[in-house]
This record gives structure tokens, C-alpha cells and sequence, in this order.
């Protein structure tokens, strides 16, 4: 089953790098050629792959307010204390005249 099957506009410029992130949500990220940045909550229950996956939703991300930083690298890494995932990006702004390293926090559980 494609994962973009009624999300392909998301993707129109092109994947350059997926990564994927397991805790607290699985969610699989893609940094698209043009330097945005895409997600797809994700997740599948069956162990076979020719069941779709129960969960399966597309979005794009701004990094940033006007103009917005654009992604040129980005790794899943566990947070210091393990219980989660952490997204590390790599960014910089249109012009590249700077770089930066973000994290996406960990998602908060309800209380």
C-alpha cells in the first residue's frame, strides 16, 4: 500500500530523506527536495503488508515565521532519558546564510 495513496500532493517536490520517529507517536518524517518538511502519522497492527495501516495521516510544517528555514538534514534520536524520540533538524534560511540545529520536543502525555 502506498503511505501517500490520497496525500500526494504533500510530496509533489520529491523525498530526499525519511526518518522515523517510534515514541510517543509513530510518525514518519520526510524531508522533501525542496528543503520543507512533511509528516505521516502512522501506524500498522497487522504484521502483514498487504493489510493497509489503521492510521495513516499526511501534513506539511513551516519551520519558522516569514521567511520560513529550510530543513537540509534531520535524524531520530532517543531523548535523555529514553522514553522518547527526538527530531533533530538541520536548517538554515533561504539564502543559507546561517545554520541552525532544532529539536521537536517530546510529545507531552495528558494528565
Amino acid at each position: 500500500h502506498h503511505l501517500n495513496e490520497f496525500a500526494k500532493d504533500v510530496v509533489v517536490p520529491g523525498i530526499a530523506e525519511i526518518v522515523y520517529q517510534e515514541e510517543k507517536a509513530p510518525i514518519i518524517w520526510a524531508r522533501l527536495t525542496d528543503g520543507t518538511l512533511a509528516s505521516c502519522t502512522y501506524r500498522r497492527v497487522s504484521p502483514y503488508l498487504t493489510e493497509p495501516p489503521v492510521i495513516q495521516a499526511w501534513s506539511k510544517h513551516t519551520i519558522g515565521s516569514v521567511p520560513s528555514r529550510l530543513v537540509f538534514s534531520m535524524a531520530v534520536q532517543p531523548s535523555q532519558d529514553a522514553l522518547s524520540d527526538v527530531l533533530y533538524l538541520c536548517t538554515t534560511t533561504t539564502g543559507g546564510l546561517d545554520a541552525a540545529v532544532e529539536a521537536l520536543r517530546p510529545i507531552y502525555e495528558d494528565a
